[in-house]
C-alpha cells in the first residue's frame, strides 16, 4: 500500500480537527442549554455547524481549478513539472512579503506556489497562521540564490 500524498494527509488532519472542534462546541451549547444562557448555545451551535462546513470541504476531492488556485502557470523552460515535489522555500505570517518573493519566483521561471493562503484569509489575516512558499525540490539552489541577491538590493 503506497503512502498518502502529503496534501491528502494534511486535508485529512484538517478536517479531523474541524470534526474534533465541533464536536467541543456542541458540548458547549449543550452545557449553555442547561444553565439557561441561550444565545451563548446558539453561538455555539453556529460555530460547530461551520467547523463542520470547513471539514466538509477539506474531504472534497481536489479539482484542477482548485488546486491550482493562486498558482501561476510555469514558464517555458522552467524545470517544474506538475508532479515535481514541493519543499518549503520560507515561512511567514506576511501575506504581502510571501506574495511579492512568490511573484519574482515566477518572474524567474520557477514554478512557486503559497500553501495556507486561504486558511490565513479565511482567519483575517492573523498572526497565527503562517503561509508557506513552496517551490520544486529541484530549483530550491536556485531559488535561495534569487532570494539572497533579493536581500543583497534590500
Amino acid at each position: 500500500m503506497s503512502p498518502l500524498p502529503r496534501r491528502r494527509v494534511g486535508r485529512l488532519l484538517g478536517a479531523g480537527i474541524a470534526v474534533l472542534g465541533a464536536l467541543l462546541f456542541v458540548l458547549f451549547a449543550l452545557a449553555m442549554l442547561k444553565r439557561g444562557a441561550l444565545d451563548s448555545a446558539v453561538v455555539c451551535f453556529l460555530v460547530a455547524g461551520f467547523l463542520l462546513a470547513v471539514a466538509a470541504l477539506a474531504l472534497l476531492p481536489a479539482s484542477p481549478a482548485r488546486s491550482m488556485a493562486g498558482v501561476s502557470p510555469p514558464q517555458p523552460g522552467a524545470a517544474a513539472s506538475a508532479s515535481a515535489d514541493l519543499v518549503e522555500l520560507m515561512r511567514s505570517t506576511d501575506a504581502v512579503t510571501i506574495e511579492i518573493l512568490r511573484g519574482k519566483l515566477v518572474a524567474n521561471g520557477i514554478a512557486a506556489e503559497i500553501e495556507g493562503q486561504h486558511t490565513s484569509r479565511m482567519l483575517g489575516y492573523l498572526p497565527v497562521v503562517p503561509q508557506r512558499l513552496m517551490v520544486p525540490l529541484s530549483d530550491l539552489a536556485l531559488c535561495s540564490q534569487i532570494l539572497a541577491e533579493e536581500d543583497k538590493l534590500n
